[in-house]
Formats: C-alpha cells, structure tokens, sequence
C-alpha cells in the first residue's frame, strides 16, 4: 500500500531533528551559482596576468568582446607553447607558485598550471569556435554556447570543489532538503523547453545507441602488471587512498576503498548507455615496483575544511581527510631473491619502531609490492583531455533530458555522489579540426550499495545494503482515495542538492528506462564479473538490479510493449550456493569463458552470507 505524505513528512522531521542536534559535518549541499556564466558573459585568463603570481580572470561579453576575448586566447596558447618548448630549461619550470584571482576563487582551491594540458586545447578549442562565428553565422548560438561551457570549466576549476560553510540555524532547512528523494512528475515545466541535438550529443554519444557490447570487455585495458611503477602521489580531495602510476607507457590512478566493486561497473553501465565516463577496472594482484613515494606520500589528498558557523562566527570545524595505513591495502612483499614475504615481517624489517626512519638497506633487497583489490582508472588520453567540472544547475542544463534522467540511472545502480567535483567536461580528439566537447563524469565510482542519508551510513561496493526497490508512488493527500499520485526515487538521496536533479518529468523517467532496458540479464552478469565481485555477490545484485527496474517499470507506467520486451523475473527470497549451484560464469568478447570466485559466499533467502 502507498505512504501517504503524513508518513513520509514525519520521517523527514525525525530524521533532521536528529541530524541537526548531532551537527553532522560530512554534508554537501549546492553551492551558490554565478551569474558569471549568463547571457553570454564568461570569464576567461587576463593574459596580461599570466607571469604573475596571481593569474586573473577576465570578464567577456561575447557580444560585444569576441575580438578580445580571442586576443586573450591567442596570448594564452602562445604563452603554453612558449613554456613547452622551454621544458627543459630548469629556469622555466621553477616558476614561482601560481594562484587564480577571481570570483569565489580562494586558496588553497585556485592552484593554477600553467602547463595543464586541457587549458591549453581548450584554450584552442575557443579559437576555433570563434573562428566559426563568421563563417557560419547560423551555428553563431552554438558556438557561444559552447565557448561558454568551456570558460565555465575552467572558472570552476578554480573554485572550492564542494561548499565548506555551513550557517548552524539553517542546517534543518539543508538537511531537509538533502534528505528529500527525486520527484518525477507528469507535469514538469522543464520537459516543455526546446534542446539543442548538438548539446544532447554532449551528454549522451550517438555510439550508446549502438548494440550493447559485451561488458566484461568493454572498457578492458590491458597491461604487464610487472611493469608498474609508481608516479606520483594523489593530491586531489577525494576522500579514498591512492596514487599514480604507470605501466609500460600507460598511465592509471589506482584507488582503494569501498568503490572497488562499484566504480568498475558503473564505467561500463554508463559507458555502454552512451555517457561519458573514465575507463574504470578491477585488480587485485597488482605488481608495483618498490619505491619508498609509497608509503611516505600515500596520504598527500588535500583537506576540505568544514566550517559550521552561528551568526558568521565560527563555533566548529573539521577536515574531510582520513590517515590511511599504507600498508593495509597490501597483500605482499616480493624480494630480489624472488622470495615472498608477509606485510607485518616487512614492515618490522623496513622502518624502525622508534624513529619511523627507512632501513635502507633492507630496500635494497625488496623487488616489488603486491596490493589487495582495488581499481586502476585510465589517464587523460591523447583522445581525450578533462577541461573542468560542470554543475547541473548551470547554463541551463536542466532543458536535457540526458542531464534530467541522470537521476534515474543514479538511482538503479545506486550512485548517490554526483555533483559538481564527480562531473568533467572533456574534448575528444583535441589535436584534429572536429574536436567534440563532451559532458560527463570525472568520478562515477559510488555504488551498489546503500544510496539514502540517515542513522547508518551511505555505502558502496555493499550487496546486502542494496535495497530492492528504489522507486515508490506516493498520494499527495492523506486520503488514498483522492489526490494525484506522485513519484519519488525513494533509494536515492544525491549529496549535492540542485534543482536539475530534484524534479524530473516522467516522460524523462520513461526515457532513461527505456535505455536501462536494453541491458539484458546476461550484460548485466558481465560488468559485475568484471568488477571483480564474487558468484554470489554477482547473483544478489543481478537479482536486486533486474528486481528494481521491474519496480520501475510499473511505477513510470511503461508501455506494455516495453514491459513484454524488458521483464525479467526477479526473486526476493533468492537462495545460491557456488558448491552446489556452480560458480558464476559469462564469456568475454572472444567467447571465452570467465568464471567469479567462490569467496566463501553464498546468499540465503535474498542474504548474502558466509560458508
């Protein structure tokens, strides 16, 4: 039987009076957005800025300063090539510390690099989108629009990538508006607009309407895992351990934590529906050669600092970092000997109990380190750079359906962090003359796990914290037999509010459904194999996946023709034992096939527990 808005409202009250008492200081909500980026005003780099230790920004009206706004691109590629051909003069790369002047840019999140490959082929990007605004006077909006995305991207660069003030007597109102789930509507203002199909092109490539490939090898990149070496320390905000490396000629940021399973699948789920997001994979196992940089530099992230305030004064504050052990993600040592030996025996050989100091000499004697479960994303590619992030609430984004429905799919995997800091324009092929912007995903590891705020904590990677329903229709009134039904992504709280995000027309609702569904059982089995997950685990949350979008299918009211084609039976109650029902096997894309491990796993009655 639907809840009616009585219920629903007073588990809303409970849930904030509860959160505002404890003050929780993990929250991120929606910061203010500019008005930098409206009616064809952008700000971009004051190239008379650029060898100062503050580098401005520069407002432009495209309207009336494109010839200046050009001039200031033309200034800045110039300056770029003329540092890279000066890479090895020690003089030119010793540059003082650059910061970025504007507004809502303030130390320590405006750091500025000058050789920064996106600055510089968006920068080009720029010149060749005004070059066009002559020659193709019909295209003039687009080329604006575009212009524009660009120089957001880079003011946004620029700014805090999350907000870290919060006002102590507003935090019921924000944490009644970060507990709210997604409404989808019949009647929603924002379904009726006009979209450009060059934009939408940018959110959702023509390639995702193709036939789904095979997800176990989508997205696979190949490597020598004994040819790895560490790079160089990961100095970003997120909150998992990590650093780069490369292998061979390639290079990956390896991540541990709790996305392990989640940020895998989600790659190959988005990528496949035509959405722009890294290449993401599972290892376990992996061979890095010994260098010191790990351990010494394994927690360089940056700290946010979170501010809870009363009337402007500051009564509380804390930083978003978590120490991590770096040995914890390690499973073994190697030696030059070839012997293999155990964590704790290295790590009492290799640093001294009472000074922390590194024997050195015993380094001499290790050959490489062997680390647990985690994933390696794919580098920026010669085929496709990262500019900046994007908010959906910005230049109008809210017209597509590509960015409205994104809800949707958030909700049936479980992605419960998209927002600004997750989300990057990027350019595809940047060196030829038909580069291609494209809107998508820095990040979009969260999942499979539990997707909505309250007294346990949100999670990934997590089987038994899916729930099976993430879809529920409500009455807007207390009497059931009246009132208009409405809808609500009741699996799904996002941790950045914005107003894309929390109306969604049901038309929309209908339209990513209908891209959910072209993704046969059998798909779906693959991207979790490939996400390095165990046989049951893939049997529960392929149960719990189809489970879900049968629920949506009643709930967005989908066509009987939809419904006939994208039914799959689904049980709650689901009972599997790899020792008896076998281990979980799907073929890759030479028709091979490849088999899950056991784990010591088996789910009972929809449970996953252990042997």
């Amino acid at each position: 039987m639907p809840k009616t808005d009585k219920y629903y409202m007073k588990k809303n009250y409970l849930f904030v009076l509860f959160m505002a008492v404890t003050s929780c200081s993990f929250l991120t909500v929606k910061r203010e957005v500019s008005s930098a980026a409206k009616n064809n005003r952008i700000y971009y780099f004051d190239a008379s800025t650029l060898e100062n230790e503050s580098v401005q920004m520069k407002e432009f009206d495209l309207n009336t300063q494109l010839t200046d706004l050009k001039n200031s691109a033309e200034q800045f590629v110039s300056h770029v090539a003329e540092i890279k051909s000066k890479k090895n003069d020690e003089q030119a790369l010793s540059k003082t510390k650059q910061f970025v002047e504007g507004e809502n840019q303030q130390k320590p999140y405006n750091s500025f690099d000058v050789s920064d490959k996106g600055l510089y082929l968006g920068s080009k990007k720029i010149l060749a989108l005004i070059s066009e605004v002559d020659s193709k006077p019909e295209n003039r909006d687009i080329n604006y629009y575009q212009i524009t995305q660009i120089a957001r991207a880079f003011y946004q660069k620029y700014t805090k990538p999350q907000k870290d003030e919060y006002e102590i007597l507003l935090l019921p109102i924000t944490l009644l508006k970060l507990e709210s789930h997604p409404k989808v509507q019949a009647d929603n203002p924002f379904a009726t607009q006009e979209s450009a199909p060059e934009i939408s092109r940018e959110f959702v490539s023509e390639e995702g309407e193709a036939q789904i490939p095979n997800l176990y090898s989508y997205k696979g990149v190949a490597f020598e895992s004994g040819n790895c070496v560490y790079s160089k320390a990961k100095t970003g905000y997120g909150v998992h351990a990590g650093f780069q490396i490369k292998c061979g000629d390639t290079g990956f940021k390896i991540k541990f934590g709790n996305e392990t399973y989640s940020g895998p699948f989600n790659s190959r789920i988005y990528s496949s529906l035509g959405y722009k997001v890294p290449t993401i994979n599972y290892s376990e196992g992996l061979h890095i050669k010994y260098d010191r940089r790990i351990f010494t530099e394994f927690n360089q992230r940056a700290v946010l600092t979170r501010k809870i305030k009363l009337v402007g004064q500051k009564v509380f504050e804390a930083g978003n970092q978590q120490k991590h052990d770096p040995f914890g993600n390690i499973r073994k040592f190697i030696m030059k000997d070839k012997s293999e030996m155990s964590v704790t025996d290295t790590k009492a050989k290799l640093l001294n109990d009472a000074s922390g100091e590194f024997n050195s000499e015993f380094e001499k004697d290790i050959e490489s380190v062997v680390f647990g479960p985690a994933t390696l994303t794919l580098k920026d590619s010669d085929n496709s750079v990262e500019l900046g992030p994007w908010q959906a609430d910005e230049l109008n984004y809210g017209q597509f359906k590509e960015v409205r429905a994104l809800m949707v799919l958030s909700a049936w995997v479980g992605n419960f962090d998209v927002r600004k800091d997750n989300l990057a324009v990027y350019i595809e092929n940047p060196k030829t003359k038909n580069a291609k912007i494209r809107m998508g995903f820095a990040d979009a590891g969260s999942g499979l796990g539990k997707a909505t705020f309250g007294l346990s904590k949100i999670t990934s990677s997590e089987a038994n914290d899916m729930v099976w329903e993430v879809s529920q229709v409500y009455k807007n009134n207390s009497d059931e037999t009246q009132g208009k039904d409405r809808i609500e992504l009741s699996g799904l709280m996002n941790i950045e509010t914005n107003k894309t995000f929390e109306n969604l027309n049901l038309s929309d609702a209908q339209w990513m459904l209908q891209k959910i569904c072209r993704l046969p059982k059998e798909n779906i089995k693959q991207a979790l194999v490939a996400s390095g997950m165990s046989s049951a685990e893939v049997v529960l949350v392929t149960e719990k996946l189809i489970f879900r979008r049968n629920k949506m299918l009643k709930d967005f009211d989908a066509s009987k023709e939809l419904q006939s084609q994208c039914y799959t039976p689904a049980d709650k109650k689901i009972n599997y034992d790899p020792n008896t029902d076998g281990l979980v096997r799907v073929t890759n894309s030479a028709g091979e096939f490849v088999t899950a491990p056991a784990r010591g796993y088996k789910v009972q009655k929809g449970v996953l527990t252990s042997n």
